[in-house]
Formats: structure tokens, sequence, C-alpha cells
């Protein structure tokens, strides 16, 4: 109680705060074909009551191409972010990564992983 009166009298209690969600974490494409495009569209949720900005979204490699619709996410709104991965023969499992930078308090920073086995050629 004491707690909460504190956050309400710092004004962190009434602040709104954007949530970020994304579901699936982790893509697991399994075996694929080196040279050859894999798409998968995710969709970035705000789960909270402000507003979501999404600074930056940047992959590990170019294997893994990003686009998305929007940087900015009402609360409770979601938007679209197309995953294309395309990589290099190697014949052993590869995992890339996704970070997606935003302004959610709790979680600046989001990982999604990107999990196959590219076969050798």
């Amino acid at each position: 109680m004491v707690a909460a009166a504190l956050l309400a009298h710092i004004g962190l209690a009434s602040k709104p705060r954007p949530n970020i969600s994304i579901r699936p974490m982790v893509w697991k494409l399994g075996t694929v074909s080196p040279h050859r495009d894999y798409k998968q569209i995710f969709e970035v949720r705000n789960r909270g009551d402000g507003l979501l900005l999404l600074k930056d979204v940047r992959s590990t490699c170019g294997c893994a191409v990003t686009e998305i619709s929007t940087t900015e996410v009402p609360p409770h709104d979601r938007v679209e972010l197309e995953i294309t991965f395309n990589e290099e023969p190697t014949g052993i499992p590869v995992t890339k990564r996704i970070y997606i930078t935003s302004n959610d308090p709790f979680n600046e920073i989001l990982t999604l992983k990107i999990k196959a086995e590219v076969l050798s050629e």
C-alpha cells in the first residue's frame, strides 16, 4: 500500500505505458535449401495503454531481411513484421537473431530467433 502511494505520488502508477509482445519468439524452419526465400509474418502487439514506438528492427546477418508496416503501434493494436530468410549452404544448424528496439520500459530490446539447418550444396 505504501509502495502504491509512492508510485502514484511520483506519477508512475498512472502513466500509460506500451507493452510489446510477439509470438512465436522462435521461428523453427527445420531443414531448408540454400539460396531460397522463406517468409514468415509475425504480429507485433502492443498490449499496453501507451503508444508503442518501434525504434529499430535489426538482423544479425544479411540472410534475414525485415520489413515492418509501421513503427507506431497504438495501444491494444498490432502491426505486421515480415521476415525473409535466405542463407548460404552450411550443412549445419544455424541460429540467427532479429533485435527489435522499442520504448517498452520493461522490454526495450526484444529478440526473435530463427533456427534452421541449411543443406550444403
